[in-house]
């Protein structure tokens, strides 16, 4: 692909040095994301008494705010 004058390839949106560095963190983070989804779903399929729509989820979000991480969305 040919830039104009004076433009590199890190000037383009998603190729910035942050972009790149965002992207491996996320890959990264993402298998121990698994992890956390695999073993929440495995406590709540055990579960006597917690189930239903969105368990999981809070579940996790409940656990992260432990951690001090606050889920939005």
């Amino acid at each position: 692909m040919s830039l104009p004058p004076g433009v590199t390839d890190s000037m383009i949106p998603g190729n910035t040095p942050e972009d790149v560095e965002w992207s491996d963190m996320v890959v990264s983070l993402s298998l121990e994301a698994n992890a956390l989804v695999v073993a929440a779903k495995g406590l709540v399929a055990n579960a006597k008494h917690v189930s239903g729509f969105g368990v999981v989820e809070a579940l996790i979000a409940d656990a992260l705010a432990e951690e001090g991480v606050m889920v939005i969305g």
